[in-house]
């Protein structure tokens, strides 16, 4: 069903709407769940030979591997600098996924 609105009043009409009925859904046995996945295996990442030998690094490392900044990296860098503050948008993909698994979102508002 399309929806055509003036955004302002459809936001409005939103919130109102929310606050008159709050969503009180939680999610605590899937936080846990995923909580113990993450315990059990970590996301890591690091420079692999692969990816050193691929053509596209081929072409641009030339004995400067130390200098690669992988994208997980720079979301983990742009974590610690912002203290979890900075406002992230992503393109569908995996600098989304990236971005979900790397920086640490100070809560499900801000995810």
């Amino acid at each position: 069903m399309a929806i055509q609105s003036d955004i302002h009043y459809a936001l409005k009409r939103l919130n109102g709407m929310i606050r008159k009925r709050p969503i009180r859904k939680t999610f605590s046995a899937w936080h846990r769940q995923i909580d113990e996945w993450k315990a059990r295996a970590p996301f890591h990442y690091g420079l692999t030979e692969e990816v050193i030998r691929s053509e596209h690094m081929q072409d641009h490392l030339q004995g400067r591997e130390s200098e690669v900044i992988l994208p997980q990296m720079a979301i983990e860098a742009l974590y610690e600098l912002t203290k979890g503050e900075a406002i992230i948008t992503t393109g569908v993909g995996q600098h989304q996924m990236w971005a979900g698994q790397y920086y640490k979102f100070l809560g499900p508002a801000n995810s």
